[in-house]
Formats: C-alpha cells, structure tokens, sequence
C-alpha cells in the first residue's frame, strides 16, 4: 500500500511538471532569440535606407539627381571638342584640307588670304603705335604673329589662317544673340589651319589624299578648287575636265572609306566644299550647272571603275565590298551627293568665286562664310 502511494505521488509530480512548461512556440521569446535578418531585408542595408524617409539618403538622392545630368554633359561636350578640334599637332586649332589639280587657283587663294591677314597684322600694329616697324608677317593660327612661311610645290604645308570679323559661326546657330560668345565673334576673327596641297597627280596620292586618312588629323572640312571655265571640257580636249572629275572622285571615296580606317574618325561628318573658281570669267559655267555636270561625270567613273573592280575580283576571286570600292555603296541608282550624304554622312556643297582681281575679298566671302559654317 505504501509502494502505491509513493508511485502515485511521483506520477502526480511529473505531471505537474510538464504541464507548467509551456508549447515553443507558445513561450515568449527573448531579444537575444529573434532571428537575424540579413540581405536587403537588414535594418541597416541601403535599400531600406533608401525607403525610410531618411534626410540624409534624401539630400543624397537629390544631389546625385541634379549633378549626373551635368557631368555627363560636360564629360560628352569636352569629349566632341577634342574630337573635333584637335586639329593638326593637338592645338586645339580647327583643320580644313585644301585640294584641287594644278591651276585651280589653290596658291592664289593662300596667297589672298595671307595678303589680307598681314594688312590686319600692320593695321593692328599702327594702332599700338608701331608704325616705324612694320614686317610681312602673318598669323600662326594661335593669335600670334610670326614670319609666312614659304610654300612648296611638291610638298603640303600647313598655314595659320584667320577668318574676318564678324563671319557667322556655325557654332553660335543656336546661341542667344546676347551670348558673350556671339559677340566675341563679331569683333575677333576665328583662328584656323589650311593645309595646301600640290596639284600635280603624282603627288596627289602621299601629299594630299594621305591626309583624309591620317589618325593624328581631325578634319573639319574639305576644300576642293576647280576651273569654272574649263570643266565643261571644252578647252584642251577635255583632258583638264577629266582629271578634274577623276580626283574629285578619289576625294570622296577616301572620305567614304575614312571611318572604317580611322577609328576615332567614326561619326564625324566631314562636309566638302568645292570651291568653283574664276566665276568672273565670261566662258566659266555657273554653280549649279556645275553642280549638275559633276553628278552625271563622277556617275560615268564610278561605273566605269565598278567594271574594272569587278573583274579583278572574278579573276582572283575576291570578295571585296562595295562600300570601300565603289563611290557612293554598291547601290543601282543613279550617283548624287545627296545619295553620298545619306549613305556615308559626306556632304558636298558647291559654291561658287574668283581669286584673281579680288583685293577685298568679296570673291572669297561665300567660301569663308562655308568655312565659319564648320566651326
């Protein structure tokens, strides 16, 4: 009897016992029991700083929102102005090639332009009262004043040029007209380099066209000079006219061909002016009928030369592309410039002038104008 009561008892401890410790997860839990949350989810990770309301992560956000916008801009805009103006030897001087066969008027055009900066160079200097002392001098391009150099005939050479006061820009086409800049212009003439080069066709290869196709030079236009009185090829049996049209055609097919060779030149569009010259005299065809000869001429080279490339490529068996061979793509259509715009991103403007006779550069205006319409 007593063993019953004793085991009685002990059943009726244990049962107390079990039924004073409560469930899991009916027991309240400690701080020291919670899980630890990690990952985004974390009190102290940055997307749930970023939606608490926070005033700092709000001044932050409102910074970043108003200085990427400008830093991006001023990161791209000093990049183009590199790209674009590098210019010859990376001085930041914009750089225009002057082409064109020999007795075009490439010399006489230079030798007008330099005239024309030493009468402002000495008209400066008698302003600063240096009137006892007046050397030929002429610009380097950078403002300042040093000796005009001397041109060779079968070399190229770089000049210093200025553009006249007050010569649109084509940079201020979209600046107020209250702009510092635009009025800067109209007071100060705009620096530039013309690289001139000989016209014979020997040369034309290694001192001329090399240049399109040169890393080290970012070009911002074009010149080419022709005869306006003998394209129509009626003087000389047409071989004048001929050689004419021939260049111009290798000119604009290393210009359609000069992103694939030049890496940093991709997506620079480098316009082409030609540059119709003698227009004051009688036997001298005008710009647009010019405009329209060119057309149907380059049309007739450039399938004459497709023929010529094509059997070549059967008779080795290559496969080259059209768009490095042949003017304009290896489209059916009838030639254009405007078909070499759109496909390539080479314009071509033709305006007309004279050099000869011309003291006050009235004859010459358009084709500054062409040139202040690059910069």
């Amino acid at each position: 009897m007593a063993d019953d009561l004793t085991t009685t008892t002990i059943l009726s401890s244990i049962l107390q016992q079990a039924s004073s410790v409560a469930p899991a997860h009916e027991r309240p839990q400690s701080p020291t029991d919670a899980p630890i949350r990690t990952g985004w989810s974390a009190p102290d990770s940055l997307l749930t700083k970023l939606f608490s309301g926070d005033l700092s992560t709000i001044a932050l956000a409102f910074i970043v929102t108003l200085s990427l916008p400008v830093l991006l801009h001023l990161y791209f805009y000093t990049q183009a102005a590199r790209s674009g103006a590098s210019g010859v030897g990376g001085d930041g001087i914009p750089t225009f090639l002057l082409l064109g066969p020999s007795g075009s008027g490439k010399t006489s055009l230079v030798t007008l332009l330099q005239r024309r900066l030493i009468a402002a160079s000495a008209s400066s200097l008698d302003s600063v009262g240096a009137e006892d002392e007046k050397p030929q001098v002429a610009s380097n391009g950078n403002g300042h004043v040093s000796a005009s150099p001397t041109r060779l005939s079968q070399a190229a050479t770089t000049i210093g040029m200025r553009l006249p006061p007050g010569t649109p820009l084509g940079s201020n086409k979209y600046r107020s007209e209250n702009d510092y800049e635009v009025a800067a212009s109209r007071k100060n003439s705009t620096p530039y380099k013309l690289i001139d080069t000989p016209g014979h066709g020997k040369l034309r290869g290694e001192q001329a066209l090399s240049w399109i196709t040169r890393s080290n030079v970012s070009l911002r236009g074009v010149l080419f000079m022709l005869d306006s009185a003998t394209i129509d090829g009626s003087s000389d049996g047409g071989e004048t006219a001929k050689d004419t049209v021939g260049y111009l055609h290798d000119v604009l097919l290393s210009l359609q061909r000069r992103p694939k060779i030049v890496k940093k030149a991709k997506g620079e569009d480098v316009r082409v002016l030609v540059a119709c010259n003698k227009q004051d005299l009688f036997t001298s065809l005008p710009p647009a009928a010019i405009r329209e000869r060119l057309q149907s001429e380059l049309e007739r080279v450039r399938t004459a030369r497709r023929r010529g490339v094509s059997a070549v490529d059967a008779r080795e068996d290559q496969d080259e592309n059209e768009d490095e061979t042949v003017l304009g793509g290896g489209g059916e259509g009838q030639f254009s410039f405007k078909m070499l715009e759109d496909e390539f991103g080479v314009s071509v403007d033709v305006v007309g002038g004279f050099v000869k006779g011309d003291e006050d550069g009235k004859g010459v205006r358009r084709w500054e104008e062409w040139i202040g319409s690059c910069l």
